[in-house]
Protein backbone atom coordinates (compact mmCIF):
# COMPACT_ATOMS: atom_id res chain seq x y z
CA UNK A 1 0.00 0.00 0.00
CA UNK A 2 1.39 2.97 -1.04
CA UNK A 3 1.50 6.37 1.15
CA UNK A 4 -1.36 8.15 -1.12
CA UNK A 5 -3.60 5.29 -0.38
CA UNK A 6 -2.84 5.03 2.84
CA UNK A 7 -3.87 8.45 3.17
CA UNK A 8 -7.48 8.07 1.61
CA UNK A 9 -8.52 5.50 4.17
CA UNK A 10 -11.65 6.70 5.84
CA UNK A 11 -11.04 7.49 9.30
CA UNK A 12 -7.78 8.34 8.48
CA UNK A 13 -7.74 11.14 5.41
CA UNK A 14 -9.64 13.72 7.14
CA UNK A 15 -7.42 12.81 10.34
CA UNK A 16 -5.02 16.30 11.30
CA UNK A 17 -2.38 14.16 12.51
CA UNK A 18 -2.48 12.44 8.92
CA UNK A 19 1.33 12.92 8.50
CA UNK A 20 2.18 11.76 11.96
CA UNK A 21 -0.51 8.67 11.75
CA UNK A 22 1.74 7.56 8.20
CA UNK A 23 5.04 8.16 9.94
CA UNK A 24 4.02 5.44 12.85
CA UNK A 25 3.19 2.97 10.60
CA UNK A 26 6.27 3.29 8.94
CA UNK A 27 4.84 5.60 5.89
CA UNK A 28 8.10 8.03 6.25
CA UNK A 29 8.29 9.22 2.91
CA UNK A 30 6.24 9.56 -0.18
CA UNK A 31 8.59 6.68 -1.99
CA UNK A 32 7.28 4.45 1.54
CA UNK A 33 5.02 1.44 0.94
CA UNK A 34 3.70 -1.06 3.17
CA UNK A 35 2.77 -4.75 2.70
CA UNK A 36 -0.25 -6.27 4.08
CA UNK A 37 1.79 -7.87 7.37
CA UNK A 38 3.03 -3.60 7.88
CA UNK A 39 -0.22 -2.52 7.56
CA UNK A 40 -1.48 -4.90 9.90
CA UNK A 41 0.91 -4.00 12.51
CA UNK A 42 0.50 -0.13 11.91
CA UNK A 43 -2.82 0.02 12.49
CA UNK A 44 -3.03 -2.83 15.27
CA UNK A 45 -0.62 -0.15 17.33
CA UNK A 46 -3.94 1.82 17.57
CA UNK A 47 -6.41 -0.62 17.57
CA UNK A 48 -4.87 -4.15 19.36
CA UNK A 49 -6.73 -3.92 22.43
CA UNK A 50 -4.39 -5.56 25.24
CA UNK A 51 -1.56 -2.83 23.92
CA UNK A 52 -1.78 -0.60 26.35
CA UNK A 53 2.20 -0.21 26.21
CA UNK A 54 1.98 0.23 22.67
CA UNK A 55 -0.69 2.47 22.23
CA UNK A 56 1.14 4.81 25.02
CA UNK A 57 4.70 4.65 22.42
CA UNK A 58 2.76 5.41 19.20
CA UNK A 59 0.99 8.60 21.01
CA UNK A 60 3.95 9.53 22.51
CA UNK A 61 5.82 8.77 19.00
CA UNK A 62 3.07 11.72 17.57
CA UNK A 63 3.13 14.28 19.51
CA UNK A 64 7.19 13.98 19.91
CA UNK A 65 7.33 16.29 16.24
CA UNK A 66 11.04 16.70 15.86
CA UNK A 67 11.94 13.06 16.79
CA UNK A 68 14.14 13.86 19.72
CA UNK A 69 12.65 11.36 22.28
CA UNK A 70 11.00 14.05 24.05
CA UNK A 71 8.02 16.33 24.08
CA UNK A 72 8.91 19.99 24.19
CA UNK A 73 6.70 22.98 24.82
CA UNK A 74 7.14 23.28 20.51
CA UNK A 75 6.13 19.69 20.46
CA UNK A 76 2.64 20.38 22.07
CA UNK A 77 1.83 23.37 20.70
CA UNK A 78 2.15 21.87 17.37
CA UNK A 79 -0.40 18.99 18.83
CA UNK A 80 -2.69 20.94 20.01
CA UNK A 81 -3.00 23.23 16.87
CA UNK A 82 -3.49 20.67 14.47
CA UNK A 83 -6.22 19.36 17.04
CA UNK A 84 -8.08 22.52 17.95
CA UNK A 85 -9.31 24.83 15.56
CA UNK A 86 -11.20 27.26 18.13
CA UNK A 87 -7.63 27.80 20.70
CA UNK A 88 -5.60 31.14 20.29
CA UNK A 89 -2.15 30.74 20.51
CA UNK A 90 -2.25 32.23 24.29
CA UNK A 91 -4.70 29.46 25.16
CA UNK A 92 -2.75 26.82 23.80
CA UNK A 93 0.41 28.58 25.45
CA UNK A 94 -1.85 28.32 28.95
CA UNK A 95 -2.34 24.68 28.17
CA UNK A 96 0.82 23.90 27.32
CA UNK A 97 2.04 25.59 30.20
CA UNK A 98 -0.20 23.62 32.35
CA UNK A 99 0.09 20.06 30.91
CA UNK A 100 4.05 20.52 31.64
CA UNK A 101 3.28 21.70 34.97
CA UNK A 102 1.30 18.76 35.56
CA UNK A 103 3.00 16.29 34.11
CA UNK A 104 6.94 17.05 34.17
CA UNK A 105 8.62 15.14 37.38
CA UNK A 106 10.97 18.35 37.30
CA UNK A 107 9.67 21.64 37.35
CA UNK A 108 12.66 23.41 35.67
CA UNK A 109 12.39 20.42 32.75
CA UNK A 110 11.49 21.89 29.60
CA UNK A 111 10.54 18.57 27.81
CA UNK A 112 8.32 15.43 28.81
CA UNK A 113 9.65 12.49 28.87
CA UNK A 114 8.04 8.79 27.81
CA UNK A 115 8.00 7.87 31.71
CA UNK A 116 6.39 10.99 32.71
CA UNK A 117 3.65 10.74 29.77
CA UNK A 118 3.10 7.47 30.52
CA UNK A 119 2.76 8.15 34.47
CA UNK A 120 0.17 11.06 33.64
CA UNK A 121 -1.63 9.07 30.52
CA UNK A 122 -2.13 5.51 31.79
CA UNK A 123 -4.49 7.15 34.74
CA UNK A 124 -6.74 8.09 31.88
CA UNK A 125 -8.85 5.22 30.39
CA UNK A 126 -6.21 6.03 27.44
CA UNK A 127 -6.68 2.39 25.99
CA UNK A 128 -10.02 2.11 25.36
CA UNK A 129 -9.59 5.62 23.85
CA UNK A 130 -7.36 5.77 21.14
CA UNK A 131 -8.45 3.91 17.67
CA UNK A 132 -8.14 4.16 14.04
CA UNK A 133 -11.36 3.89 12.54
CA UNK A 134 -11.22 2.41 8.66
Amino acid sequence: MTKEVFKKLNGIALNPLLDRICFCVGLEDDAATLNFEAFLIGVASFNAPGRGEVKLKTAFKIQDFDGDGMISKQDLNEYLQRITSTCSEAEREEIVNEVFRETSSDPKQEQISFADFQRVVILLDFQAKVHLSI
